[in-house]
């Protein structure tokens, strides 16, 4: 007898055979078929399917003792590869690639809760209600079957293996923005609610595995409702799933014309287990020295300790029981821990004739309900349930998906979910003359490094109006004095220049002069000493060092003349160095 063996291989450098994101693009289904045998294998077809299955297990003491078992096929999809093949035997394996497409729909229609139009993901059901117990699988399955050629067909000459794509995520668009940013939800009783008022916060509508639940309540009890003892006692919360397991319903026409047998009431069972269950005692009669009315209003603080998922029957120290208000952060199983919620079924209409009359096809239904009571002392309790969506994928795993894979994400509200002091665009200036947009930041940047680099004027000594003449530009008209050696036009009254030809004009208190403007020419100054006198006295310096005579006339005129030390220009140095030049003159002449 013929042995080989075949086996499903993942792609090199991958890990699994699902590549892609079910729910938000294509996904395909990448791997190797190996086969070894050890003599010559004759293969008269090679082939590679994917398909998608539900199967329950229930049984129903209305109807028998006895298990039922039915199964729906979700899609199958399938590729041969060989067809009519010898394999000689080798000591090396034969790899053959295969590709398979899961069915999407796309696009996916808009609304709330689970989409219809998708897969649910892979889930086991367990569970029971009473005598009922029951079974449901949802599994996705990557099958090999080899057929070798026989000249009976009674015998069973297929070889195949099967590969279970464990877990299979579906990631939901709909259910995708509620988990980035979840909305939170209250229950408020209205004003002056007897025996009490409650203000009852249960976090988002939708979770994922690991994800953590908010439950924040303030509760009050009324004036009246307290005068008679009323208290309360204890707060739960609780995360429960709903199970509906058995077989699908079938509607058909069932009239004289076409009669179809068996489209009655579907057997299904229904049971609920517990998620998460979390408590809170805020008032002990047991645990109080005394029972006096007094002492119940003494303190109307915060209520008391926090005692988690602390044994029922355990004292702790608590609160009045009048005022409660805690807050606490519930965190959900990993996956595994729970069944995702199922989508709504699609209800088919009433001329639609079933294919499957016996048996009929699976059927799993999946809901989780949030369940808070509020148990209370000479008062019936209060429970208030809303319903909930779990998703296969949790918060962490969508973040991740909106850093790698943004662009395939579907349509999100970018400030709530990444919120508004990430990124704000900077606003901008717009001159309406020079038509363009120049950001306020960068402008007082460059006003600032222009401030910074420009040279700033001299500083320039007070000038007394009238004593500080006016240096002018000597014209080809103008004629110097020959006895004084200065044009005598230069000299004003007032100090400013009142000609009107001249153009260039320049007072010794003006800033500094722009490069473009040309230097004051240095006239030479004519003049004839006595031959008695030393030459020295020409320079000024000199003259103020060797007579001492000049002392009192230099510092007349220097006291009618800015300082030296205040004057860093160089036509002011100049004009002064004129100055005591001509108050030489005099005195020689």
């Amino acid at each position: 007898m013929t042995t080989a063996t075949v086996t499903i291989l993942p792609l090199p450098g991958t890990d699994s055979l699902l590549e892609g994101y079910y729910g938000l693009e294509e996904c395909q289904v990448r791997g190797i078929v190996r086969i070894h045998c050890s003599t010559v294998l004759e293969i008269h077809s090679l082939s590679v399917s994917i398909s998608g299955t539900i199967e329950t297990r229930f049984s129903d003491v209305l109807q028998t003792f006895d298990g039922n078992y039915r199964i729906k096929t979700l899609f199958l999809e399938s590729v041969c590869l060989l067809d009519d093949f010898t394999l000689e035997p080798t000591s090396a394996y034969l790899d053959i690639p295969f590709v398979l497409t899961i069915p999407h729909h796309d696009p996916i229609t808009p609304g709330f809760g689970p989409c219809s139009q998708l897969f649910p993901p892979s889930s086991t059901v367990l569970g029971g209600s009473g005598l009922s117990k029951y079974t449901g699988k949802t599994y996705y399955t990557v099958t090999a079957q080899l057929a070798k050629p026989s000249a009976f067909p009674w015998i069973n000459n297929i070889i195949k293996t099967e590969v279970k794509l464990s877990p299979f995520y579906v990631y939901d668009p709909r259910l995708i923005p509620l988990l980035l940013h979840p909305e939170e939800r209250r229950w408020k009783s209205h004003v002056g609610a007897t025996p009490l008022e409650y203000d009852i916060e249960v976090g988002s509508s939708v979770y994922g595995p690991g994800d953590k639940i908010r439950f924040a309540y303030r509760m009050l009890v009324n004036s009246e409702a307290a005068m008679r003892g009323v208290r309360i006692l204890r707060v739960n919360f609780a995360l429960k799933e709903v199970h509906t397991v058995g077989e699908d319903r079938c509607c058909a026409r069932d009239d004289l014309d076409f009669p179809i047998w068996g489209h009655g009431r579907p057997t299904r069972v229904r049971g609920s287990t517990e998620i998460v269950r979390w408590h809170r005692t805020e008032y002990s009669p047991s645990a109080e020295s005394s029972t006096s009315y007094e002492q119940y209003f003494r303190n109307m603080s915060r209520s008391g300790k926090y005692d988690g998922l602390a044994i029922p029957d355990r004292v702790y120290p608590k609160g009045d029981g009048i005022y409660a208000e805690h807050e606490a952060y519930i965190q959900l199983p990993s996956y595994g821990g729970f069944v995702p919620t199922t989508a709504r079924p699609i209800i088919p209409s009433d001329d639609h004739i079933c294919r499957e009359i016996r048996p009929r096809a699976a059927f799993v239904q999946v809901r989780h309900v949030i369940s808070v009571c509020i148990e209370l002392r000479f008062a019936d309790r209060i429970t208030i349930d809303g319903g909930c969506y779990l998703a296969d994928v949790g918060k962490k795993e969508c973040e991740l998906m909106l850093e790698k894979e943004v662009e395939i994400m579907p349509t999100l509200d970018y400030n709530k979910v990444i919120g508004l002091e990430v990124w704000v665009p900077e606003y901008q200036e717009k001159d309406e003359y020079l038509k363009d947009q120049v950001t306020l930041t960068e402008r007082a940047e460059n006003d600032d490094t222009e401030s910074d680099y420009s040279e700033s004027p001299p500083y320039q000594a007070p000038i007394v109006p009238g004593k500080c003449p006016t240096i002018e530009y000597p014209s080809e008209s103008s004629s110097l004095d020959s006895s004084s050696g200065l044009d005598t036009n230069s000299f004003k009254s007032s100090g400013l220049d009142t000609s009107e030809d001249e153009t260039l004009s320049r007072q010794a208190n003006a800033p500094h002069s722009r490069p473009d403007t040309p230097p004051l020419p240095v006239h030479p100054i004519p003049h004839t000493p006595p031959p008695n006198y030393s030459t020295a006295l020409l320079d000024p310096s000199s003259a103020i060092i060797q007579d001492p005579h000049l002392i009192p006339v230099l510092n007349q005129a220097s006291s009618n003349s800015p300082s030296m030390y205040d004057i860093y220009d160089d036509g002011a140095e100049l004009e002064l160095q004129e100055r005591i030049t001509q108050a030489m003159n005099d005195i020689l002449i």
